[in-house]
């Protein structure tokens, strides 16, 4: 299962950055600097694309691992306080470092961080404490289709026809991830993490216009910090009425909730807006059809749901139609 997983990551990671790679070999390089280096930089963007989607797939296991012992509320506060504090302590020592305090946020940052974390994370929290694993890694990839859909709309764009091939296909390979998967599943868990993805892909339309005029790392430490003051106090109104959660909360649960700030918050949306300073937004989109991959990966083993080596089989085969190339061509 090891081989399998490195062997597909591989391809996947190939396949998502083979289009730009080719496009920078046969551009015309700089005197004095060999051309595979020019390959290699243009590829960043996108292995970051890979890495974040990787991330943010691993949520789906540290979700359901924190909601053991925290209700919703909660472990969306322990989550949003880890981000906050872990970016702002980043932004301040760059501050200090650069000698430069951070610019001012604009009012679009501001609603960027009132979509996600501020009300995304509420909604997918609760919807993955809800519904199964499979079902939310499934419904989260989905996130890939509305942010192309999104982002034609504002553009006034219609997206190239290889693309929406490519989304297609990707939504078919999650219908058949899904196939013969066990788990509990519920139709309100399955709607809150619909609703969550529709409000995390207004995110990434509105970021992609951000991303070239502000630092990566000031985006978003600005992002975790608003949404963090927006949306905790709520939060702590919510829980000096219910408390905590049905649950008891014990130190896996909540190393699990700070887990999941930090590495599905934090480094994730570093790689992420930094890379939409490079990408487009489509494809910025399209990567997120990645997070499947990653998060049936971890989930299939922790669950005991299906049989993960016949998802792997299913989805290796989507994948494949999805990078081929007639698929990949420029858009």
């Amino acid at each position: 299962m090891a081989e399998r997983l490195v062997n597909l990551v591989g391809a996947l990671a190939f396949g998502l950055t083979d289009r730009v790679g080719h496009e920078a070999e046969r551009a015309p390089g700089r005197p004095g600097r060999p051309m595979n280096s020019v390959a290699v930089r243009s590829r960043l963007p996108l292995l970051a694309l890979v890495a974040a989607t990787a991330c943010w797939g691993s949520v789906v296991v540290t979700v359901k691992i924190a909601a053991r012992g925290l209700g919703v509320v909660a472990l969306t506060t322990i989550e949003l306080t880890a981000s906050a504090l872990v970016l702002a302590t980043m932004v301040a020592t760059s501050s200090v470092a650069r000698r430069r305090l951070p610019p001012r946020p604009s009012a679009a940052v501001l609603f960027a961080a009132v979509l996600e974390p501020g009300v995304t994370y509420l909604l997918i929290n609760a919807g993955i404490a809800l519904t199964s694993g499979t079902h939310s890694a499934v419904l989260i990839g989905l996130e890939s289709a509305v942010v192309v859909l999104m982002s034609a709309v504002v553009t006034r764009c219609m997206p190239p026809r290889a693309v929406l091939l490519g989304l297609a296909v990707a939504v078919l390979g999650a219908a058949l991830l899904t196939e013969g998967a066990g788990g509990r599943a519920s139709l309100i868990g399955d709607l809150l993490v619909l609703a969550g993805i529709l409000t995390a892909a207004g995110y990434v339309v509105v970021a992609s216009g951000l991303a070239g005029r502000m630092d990566a790392l000031h985006l978003t430490g600005y992002q975790f910090v608003v949404g963090w003051l927006v949306t905790t106090p709520l939060f702590l109104v919510v829980l000096s009425r219910d408390g905590v959660g049905p649950g008891h909360p014990d130190a896996v649960s909540v190393a699990a909730a700070i887990a999941t700030g930090v590495v599905g918050s934090v480094v994730a949306f570093l790689l992420y807006n930094w890379a939409l300073a490079s990408v487009s937004p489509a494809l910025a989109g399209t990567s997120l059809t990645l997070i499947p991959v990653f998060g049936l990966a971890m989930s299939s083993p922790s669950s005991g749901t299906g049989s993960p080596c016949a998802r792997w089989s299913r989805l290796s085969r989507s994948w494949r139609a999805w990078s081929s190339p007639d698929e990949r061509r420029p858009a």
